[in-house]
């Protein structure tokens, strides 16, 4: 997305890039929160993290077929009706049954991991004639649907499951228009990716034209000051953009002890 300086007001609510023609709302500062629901990812929910299949866990082993029950997800493949819908998907989609999973192309492994989207496939259910349709979801949809369902299918595909860098939001956490948008030369999550003390030396060398110092002056005074505070503490090596859950007990008493001096509390034990 081109910086701000290439976009034109749209109409009164809404402005708008030359280059792409798309429009989109003024930001305001809660856009650049992935805490917030108007400024988080909208994929990931401000984790930048998602949940995908593990080819490890879900695959058998590569160097079996479908036909010789490759995946744990298809229906036990000693069924009648479980091999002719495996027959139907293979047919109308041209995956080949007999070729083991490290020799499929990569037209084939996607189709396998994300379905055939709204296509439909039908097979003979019953002596009488009865026909069953069903879609192919893909290894992904499947376990996605799978833990969606209910809590108990949740906990069991749970095993199948791992955490991935956010594929929208690259592990920004942040929606894209906040993303897009640069200070100093550097976008919100390029900042919080950044080791403190790295920061720290950047924060210090912004220089704002007399307008801009009116306005956000005081701010980036107060931004100095607190990672100043977390230097003193010897957290120069962490990044802004580092989980809660990630930090060990030590580093965690480190930034709580930071909170508390840049408080400007005094007479408190």
């Amino acid at each position: 997305m081109p910086e701000a300086k290439w976009r034109v007001r749209v109409h009164s609510t809404h402005l708008g890039c030359r280059s792409c023609g798309r429009s989109f709302e003024p930001l305001e500062p809660n856009h650049f929160s992935f805490n917030s629901r108007f400024g988080w990812c909208p994929a990931c929910r401000g984790l930048g993290v998602q949940k995908a299949c593990d080819p490890k866990r879900v695959l058998k082993s590569p160097k079996l077929s479908l036909a010789e029950g490759l995946l744990w997800l298809w229906p036990d493949l000693s069924r009648p009706l479980s091999r002719a819908m495996l027959k139907a998907l293979c047919d109308g989609t041209g995956l080949p049954p007999d070729v083991p999973y490290h020799k499929l192309s990569a037209e084939h492994r996607r189709l396998l991991w994300f379905g055939t989207g709204d296509r439909w496939f039908e097979v003979a259910a019953g002596q009488d004639g009865a026909k069953l349709r069903f879609r192919f979801r893909g290894i992904q949809g499947a376990v996605e649907r799978a833990s969606s369902v209910s809590p108990n299918l949740a906990s069991q595909v749970k095993r199948w499951m791992r955490q991935q860098k956010c594929l929208v939001c690259n592990g920004g956490r942040v929606r894209e228009e906040a993303a897009a948008v640069r200070f100093q030369g550097r976008t919100i999550v390029e900042l919080c990716q950044m080791p403190l003390a790295e920061l720290y030396q950047a924060v210090q060398q912004w220089q704002l034209p007399a307008e801009q110092q009116r306005v956000g002056g005081e701010l980036i005074r107060e931004i100095r000051s607190r990672l100043q505070f977390l230097l003193d503490v010897q957290l120069d090596y962490l990044t802004l953009h580092r989980r809660t859950a990630t930090l060990s007990h030590g580093e965690a008493q480190r930034i709580r002890l930071a909170s508390q001096l840049g408080s400007g509390l005094s007479g408190v034990l």
